[in-house]
């Protein structure tokens, strides 16, 4: 096994079914943890070694061994971590269960993740009730977009589509022409959150006003 900047790089290195920004998410979580395992083990960041977390010394203070990391020290990271928000631990959480797969399937390196005992669960916040906008408040979006947009025909297309059709800002966003049928109003979503297609049907004549 390399030394940890090392194998986080490699990990991003591999062919993963991630999508870029969630992988990138993942190598920030990964690097938070490895400051932190530097600093608690007083360890220059660039030689840490996930196998030599531990030292174990003779009655005369010499080194007889190492020990690698364990549970223990992620149970203690996220626990001292609970302040940054749900999010963040369940981004974290997800990191290191996808970084220990990997050096288990390359290394048979033993997966801590499958022994912490911190659940980020407990932490989640209850979710609100979905709220619909009234009449008047629409009116005064759209008062809002056509006072103040510099690019208005684009603006409203995409306030209305977002609207209309529920979907998510960077799904719009990140539409092509090719993914537009204009002739049966509807729209094909290839890059969603959950790495499923979707055909979003829009209201009739929507895909000539397009």
């Amino acid at each position: 096994m390399e030394k940890l900047i090392d194998e986080i790089q490699l990990f991003s290195n591999t062919n993963l079914k991630l999508k870029p920004q969630t992988l990138i998410a993942y190598i920030r979580h990964l690097r938070n943890l490895a400051k932190n395992l530097a600093a608690i083990t007083n360890t220059d960041l660039s030689e840490l070694h996930l196998e030599r977390i531990y030292v174990v010394l003779n009655s005369s203070g010499d080194i007889l061994t190492y020990r690698p990391i364990d549970y223990l020290i992620i149970d203690s990271y996220l626990n001292q971590n609970i302040h940054r928000g749900f999010s963040w631990m369940r981004g974290t959480i997800y990191a290191l269960r996808h970084f220990f797969n990997y050096l288990e399937q390359k290394y048979r390196f033993k997966n801590v993740m499958n022994q912490i005992t911190f659940d980020f669960k407990e932490f989640r916040k209850t979710k609100k009730p979905t709220r619909i906008l009234s009449r008047h408040e629409i009116l005064k979006l759209l008062n809002a977009i056509v006072t103040y947009s510099e690019q208005l025909e684009r603006d409203l297309l995409l306030f209305s589509l977002l609207y209309s059709t529920g979907c998510r800002n960077s799904e719009i966003r990140t539409l092509r022409v090719n993914q537009i049928n204009f002739k049966d109003d509807c729209l094909m979503l290839l890059d969603t959150k959950t790495n499923v297609q979707r055909i979003i049907t829009l209201r009739d004549g929507y895909g000539e006003i397009i």
